[in-house]
């Protein structure tokens, strides 16, 4: 999946590093602590809409909803990688990058 923004000289989510991150972070003026925390936050809160709304009882068929359940879990996945990628970033020092 390609990002809307690069960051640095990434354009691909999968290719998301720790480095990658850290060296955003540095060169837009964003504390690493700052962007752990947030990062952590937004990830939790993802995590547990996309598991609220799979629980809803709005959609019709076994289609709809296990679709939605297979969304929630990328979701999750997706939330727990950020985690991990926002906490290793925010241990980077400045000189390494």
């Amino acid at each position: 999946m390609r990002l809307p923004l690069e960051i640095g000289d990434v354009f691909s989510h999968a290719e998301v590093s720790t480095f990658a991150l850290a060296d955003f972070a540095s060169r837009c003026g964003v504390d690493r602590q700052l962007m752990r925390r947030e990062g952590q936050r937004l990830a939790r809160r993802a995590a547990a809409e996309a598991a609220a709304q799979a629980q809803a009882t709005d959609y019709e068929d076994a289609a709809e909803r296990a679709f939605v359940h297979g969304l929630a879990r990328f979701v999750a996945q997706q939330a727990e990688r950020l985690t991990q990628l926002v906490a290793d970033a925010a241990r980077w020092k400045d000189e390494d990058l």
